[in-house]
């Protein structure tokens, strides 16, 4: 269902949002430290790490989530409980072993480092050794240590129910995206998985069983000028909430707008960049199967060096800025080439990190 060119420009567009993922990641305009929180003040600091931390890289999930959809659906022809078992099975593999060795990492690294008096204060929250089964259990399949795995279990949860999604979807396309439109655009939180992923996965997945090519979609006129909006609106919706702005449902619908309006400017900016161009060639396409490692391996270290460096430098409006552009470059640089070693010398272990990726 997909050609070439569709094909190489999932995986660029898809290598961008991690770096997306990295960034939202990477805002500390708070650092706790032990007992002690400390705030940033509202200056040029505040705008920036907001904009881009809470603007720009806002369509990094919803984006992963039309992908996912899309790539699951694509070649499910006729829903029969053969295919949706071998998709399930290769979605074991690439979904719920990697989610569970980076959970269990997750835990055992923030025990390796509580266990030390210099790395102790850092943590602020229960300590591994404190687990109770309970708290085990959640910490393990529900709220990793590592933050981001969040993703891959709310993808776990529609999969499972994905024969479901695929009735509705084959029988009432429009009533259900409709709904979880406007499920998601209520903000209303649920226990399993959240509104945003709902409703962006239901989109991929319409496409992927309708068969429609996510290269024939219909076109923007302008995407510069969409790109341009984009933009405007993040400024906005970033100026407000940066004076506190009261109206609190004119904040979350410029937000919604601001990525819908992202999602369809990036997808079309990309043609213009790229579709004359053979992606593929480019010296840099080889760091661009490194996405997933990114994407499992940037946390809990980018907020380790996140603190790291602030508890050195001291917290002030310069350090954070400084750090907030420091921390996520220095992780990239540990962690890539960390992922390319591994690839080369104990690939079956990298592979089973991945998920085979």
């Amino acid at each position: 269902m997909t050609d070439k060119y569709t094909s190489s420009k999932i995986v660029a567009i898809s290598f961008l949002l991690q770096i997306f993922v990295v960034l939202i990641h990477s805002i500390n305009l708070i650092f706790n430290f032990g007992e002690e929180s400390l705030k940033a003040q509202r200056t040029l600091n505040s705008f920036t790490q907001n904009f881009i931390s809470k603007g720009l890289t806002n369509i990094a999930v919803p984006m992963f989530f039309i992908i996912s959809g899309y790539l699951f659906f694509c070649k499910i022809k006729t829903g029969t409980t053969t295919e949706f078992k071998d998709k399930f099975k290769n979605r074991f593999k690439t979904l719920a072993i990697p989610y569970l060795f980076w959970s269990l990492s997750g835990i055992l690294l923030f025990f390796i480092l509580q266990s030390f008096p210099f790395s102790k204060p850092f943590f602020t929250k229960d300590l591994v050794q404190d687990y109770d089964f309970d708290k085990w259990i959640r910490t393990l399949f529900y709220l990793p240590i590592a933050a981001q795995l969040w993703f891959i279990r709310d993808l776990i949860v529609l999969i499972i129910i994905s024969p479901l999604l695929y009735r509705l979807l084959s029988l009432t396309p429009k009533a259900i995206l409709l709904f979880s439109f406007v499920f998601w655009c209520s903000n209303t939180r649920i226990y399993l998985f959240s509104p945003e992923s709902l409703l962006f996965f239901l989109i991929g997945s319409y496409w992927g069983i309708s068969k429609i090519s996510l290269q024939n979609l219909p076109r923007v006129k302008n995407s510069t000028l969409l790109l341009v909006l984009w933009i405007v609106l993040i400024t906005v919706k970033t100026l407000l909430t940066e004076n506190h702005f009261h109206i609190k449902w004119m904040v979350i619908l410029l937000n919604k707008a601001s990525i819908i309006t992202g999602i369809i400017a990036l997808w079309y900016f990309y043609d213009i960049l790229y579709k004359d161009v053979d992606i593929t060639q480019k010296r840099y396409y080889v760091l661009f199967k490194y996405s997933f490692w990114i994407y499992v391996a940037h946390q809990p270290l980018l907020n380790i060096i996140k603190k790291a460096l602030l508890s050195v430098m001291g917290f002030t409006n310069t350090t954070s800025f400084i750090v907030y552009l420091a921390a996520p470059l220095i992780t990239l640089l540990i962690i890539i080439p960390t992922a390319i070693l591994l690839r080369r010398y104990v690939p079956k272990f990298y592979f089973f990190t991945t998920g085979g990726r």
